[in-house]
């Protein structure tokens, strides 16, 4: 969950330490900022279906090398990494949703299993 502040002298609103414009497109994109993960956590997130949907396509030469290897041995997920999006079109999943894959995937291991099951119904 960012951690959203707006300092009451200056009226400066910080997400997660970082400094923004204050509008919710600018809370976001600095929300974003932080939303780095490791290949276990998003994998966990994914559930089995979005993991065998994403081992499928890099076993699918048809699929650019860069992105086949991305899948394949990526440490870590940024969410702000051009492969994201190339990654969610292989998914079908909306920014939004690969938002809400970030945020679950980085409260993983506090993450209900009812979350876990939503995302996991969601890529099915």
């Amino acid at each position: 969950m960012a951690d959203i502040r707006q300092n009451a002298l200056t009226g400066i609103v910080t997400v997660n330490g970082i400094v923004t414009d204050g509008t919710q497109a600018g809370i976001l994109a600095a929300e974003r900022l932080g939303m780095i993960v490791s290949r276990r956590q998003a994998r966990l997130a994914l559930g089995e279906a979005g993991c065998a949907s994403l081992d499928a396509a890099a076993d699918n030469p048809a699929l650019p090398w860069p992105m086949r290897d991305a899948i394949k041995s990526a440490h870590e997920w940024n969410r702000n990494a051009p492969e994201i999006y190339e990654l969610a079109w292989l998914l079908d999943l909306t920014p939004p949703e690969i938002d809400d894959l970030f945020r679950l995937a980085a409260r993983r291991g506090a993450a209900s299993l009812q979350s876990t099951q939503m995302m996991q119904a969601r890529l099915r």
